[in-house]
């Protein structure tokens, strides 16, 4: 399930970029979508592997601490939107003011 979350969100965040070229820049909406991929090719290259030993492709469940599949994905799309989020604050333009957040999200 976590291939399946971090696909649907690399694809949005693609999608956004195409999209919202005015805020393509201020937002840097193309990093955010290459973290997003960079995180689904991780998953399938680990998934891959796993089914080469005879596990299936999709799980539902994981062996690891977090039991879920669907909340693993999550996680980890927190992480990365976090450190997305993190990388727009310590920009220069977010810290010289000139990116006015309340007007960006109110017209998202």
């Amino acid at each position: 399930m976590w291939l399946i979350v971090s696909g649907i969100a690399a694809v949005n965040a693609t999608v956004l970029h195409i999209l919202l070229r005015q805020y393509r820049q201020r937002l840097r909406l193309g990093l955010l979508a290459l973290m997003l991929w960079g995180m689904f090719i991780m998953v399938l290259v680990d998934h891959s592997a796993a089914f080469m030993v005879g596990e299936p492709f999709i799980q539902v469940t994981t062996g690891g601490l977090i039991a879920s599949g669907a909340v693993l994905g999550m996680v980890m799309l927190i992480l990365v939107i976090g450190i997305w989020l993190t990388v727009i604050l310590l920009s220069p333009q977010g810290r010289s003011g000139n990116v006015n957040r309340e007007k960006i999200m109110q017209e998202l």
